[in-house]
């Protein structure tokens, strides 16, 4: 058994970070597995498809730790390896909001699965999937479409990351 190469993503969704990420990816041996102790307390949602597209193309194992909250929950839960929660983990979940205004998420770019390319809907329907996967209550569903933050538990996450892998099952 090999022993996989362990890196750690722990910022915001930003430009700045998606290239770092990048290019420490790209410096790792040809060949190596590659684990990624993941938090991050969101940030660009515009950046959640080339994040999923890059996890999934290279094949990265994601750990969650500390916190995953917003476009990092979603980059956790929407792409398509293996991936597990630690427990000491914390997740926001709310409405995008860009400039602290709410983002007009039913006209943003959809999310592509690259090994098929089948389009993965908007992002309006992948908040839809995501509030199903953690099973959130009316009063909850309320609280998220006025903008409030969700404090998400450990198990409520780890019930959306089997119905993640789940869909992505029944994609294959």
């Amino acid at each position: 058994m090999k022993k996989p190469y362990h890196i750690t993503f722990s910022a915001d969704i930003d430009i700045e970070s998606f290239q770092d990420f990048v290019s420490e990816v790209n410096a790792i041996e040809d060949g190596k597995d590659i684990v990624c102790y993941f938090n991050s307390k969101g940030g660009r949602l515009d950046l959640v498809p080339p994040f999923v597209h890059f996890i999934e193309s290279n094949n990265i194992e994601l750990v969650a730790h500390s916190e995953i909250s917003s476009s990092g929950l979603l980059i956790f839960l929407f792409s398509n390896v293996e991936r597990t929660i630690l427990p000491d983990i914390f997740c926001v979940h709310h409405i995008p909001r860009y400039q602290n205004q709410e983002l007009d998420i039913v006209n943003l770019k959809p999310i592509k699965i690259e090994k098929d390319m089948v389009e993965r809907e908007d992002y309006y329907s992948l908040y839809g999937k995501l509030n199903d996967w953690l099973e959130l209550t009316d009063k909850e569903l309320n609280k998220f479409k006025k903008g409030k933050d969700l404090l998400i538990n450990r198990l409520r996450l780890n019930n959306a990351l089997k119905k993640s892998q789940e869909f992505f099952k029944k994609l294959a």
